[in-house]
């Protein structure tokens, strides 16, 4: 079998609903519960005039498949040291095994801003998503214009197809301003040339519904179109969506898989689908979740023929770090989901499948902006290549490949800082709010919107900053901590002084 990847050459194309489908402009019924089996796409259409390239036998060329799953800290998986009585979660714990854990995964410390960033290697205040978008009241999308690792594609000498599942949570809609059906193939602006899920949480709605959104009811678009509100387990539902496509998509294929769990609403999975009886307090619920998650996981790396599974690099991590309501007690409860300290962008990241030439585990720093590059080289794209060329050139993208990590975990890794923010309100700024921070092996440096500075020591051990080394009560800095401040503090300032500069006028990645 050929190898797959999850990015596409193939034009889009926006098939006819299927029969049963739901069209846009047609009040749903009371509920509507698609199957796999009721929501079957066509095969691509292809130009025959450019016939697309396809990997030889043999060639290296894998197929890309990118989890992303929703407010899950490292705190919740048993593979992690900072994990405390953590939810039952064996498929994961496998994939682990199988493959490289990465123990400093730095993400944006909310949803929109993380997904952005890994889809354009870009951070918030260049992609302009600056904290979680609503979908009804925001009104600033992810720019079209940019370039995402889906567009990267066509530099590769294989032909892909690409496919997103899930939440994409990157487009907003206003009432009299934008098209409907404009909002729903979002996706497609970015390159990809199928798309099944949810445009936000699954609260969030576009068309107007009186009942309460939930896991169980929730409004569901197919390859652009609007297909009314399915009942069927949201989770349940991302999984076959996934499982259509490692099934029907032509090889090789990325795809992209965004789970909405374990995201609020909290509550108790189908009793299939995990472990245990206590799912009375949100804690209980989103455990549970997290349990149901795994499983579903499970069954689609499970259903993989083994030769395609063989054949499939894995990407799974986390958007962000654990809301506040669901952290355990033994957790501060100011730090989590939405700020910048290490239990809200520190994420669970394994990577497994054929370029993984050395199971085990790193504390290398990486960001969620890297999977830009490095996804694009599992393509056999020349990325640097491809942003020497106008107008790419003109934007500093701090993207960095971290392949040479899987066959060496503890190799020297061309990040050795990671930057992370949020600020509102959405755009190019003046921002009113905003928090700021910045990684080195050892430091970290916060900036509030008040300009208050924290230093602390880091390390991949814990999950917790240690005391604040500028607080009141603290000795002078030793000199090794003053020298991490003083540099901290300049390559922050450099990071909105050269806001577009090439990478290397600031001398490192961030």
């Amino acid at each position: 079998m050929r190898p797959v990847f999850l990015l596409v050459l193939y034009g889009c194309h926006t098939p006819d609903a299927p029969e049963g489908a739901v069209p846009a402009d047609t009040a749903p019924p009371p509920a509507v519960a698609l199957t796999v089996e009721q929501a079957e796409v066509p095969d691509p259409v292809v130009d025959d005039t450019d016939e697309p390239v396809r990997p030889p036998p043999g060639a290296d060329a894998p197929n890309i498949l990118i989890i992303l799953v929703d407010d899950l800290g490292q705190e919740k998986l048993s593979f992690y040291p900072s994990s405390v009585e953590p939810p039952s979660t064996p498929n994961l714990d496998a994939l682990a095994a199988q493959g490289v854990v990465f123990d400093r995964a730095y993400s944006q410390p909310t949803c929109s801003p993380s997904r952005a960033s890994m889809l354009t290697g870009l951070h918030p205040q260049q992609h302009e998503v600056g904290r979680w978008l609503q979908l009804r009241s925001d009104h600033e999308d992810l720019s079209e214009e940019e370039l995402s690792f889906v567009d990267l594609m066509a530099y590769s000498p294989f032909a892909y197809t690409t496919a997103v599942v899930g939440k994409w949570h990157l487009v907003t809609w206003e009432d009299g301003v934008d098209d409907a059906d404009d909002v729903a193939r979002s996706p497609f602006s970015f390159g990809f040339d199928h798309w099944r899920g949810i445009l936000g949480n699954p609260t969030m709605t576009v068309t107007d519904n009186s009942q309460s959104r939930s896991y169980e009811f929730w409004e569901y678009v197919v390859e652009g179109e609007f297909w009314g509100f399915s009942e069927e387990y949201l989770t349940t539902s991302q999984t076959d969506d996934a499982l259509f496509f490692t099934q029907t998509l032509p090889e090789p294929w990325l795809l992209w898989v965004n789970y909405s769990a374990p995201h609020s609403p909290w509550h108790r999975p189908p009793t299939e689908l995990y472990d245990g009886d206590g799912t009375s307090t949100k804690l209980e619920k989103a455990e549970a979740m997290i349990e149901a998650l795994d499983t579903e996981i499970g069954r689609l790396l499970d259903a993989m023929p083994e030769a395609q599974r063989a054949n499939t690099q894995i990407l799974f991590v986390s958007d962000n770090g654990t809301p506040d309501q669901v952290l355990l007690p033994e957790w501060p409860q100011n730090r989590h989901k939405g700020t910048v300290f290490e239990t809200g962008v520190r994420v669970p990241m394994v990577v497994a499948g054929p370029l993984v030439d050395a199971p085990g585990r790193t504390d290398a720093l990486v960001h969620l902006t890297d999977v830009f590059a490095t996804v694009g080289t599992w393509a056999g794209v020349d990325v640097p290549e491809v942003l020497r060329k106008a107008p790419w050139s003109e934007r500093r993208r701090d993207s960095v490949d971290f392949t040479g990590l899987l066959s060496d975990p503890d190799g020297v890794h061309g990040r050795q800082l990671a930057f992370s923010e949020w600020f509102m309100p959405h755009g190019p700024g003046p921002w009113s709010t905003w928090e700021r921070t910045l990684v080195s092996a050892d430091h970290k440096l916060v900036r509030l919107t008040d300009g208050t500075e924290r230093l602390y020591r880091v390390s991949s051990d814990s999950l917790l900053e240690d005391d604040d080394l500028l607080g009141d009560d603290m000795p002078s800095l030793s000199e090794d901590d003053q020298v991490a401040y003083e540099r901290l503090r300049r390559l922050l300032d450099s990071r909105y002084e050269h806001l577009d500069a090439a990478a290397e006028d600031t001398g490192v990645p961030l």
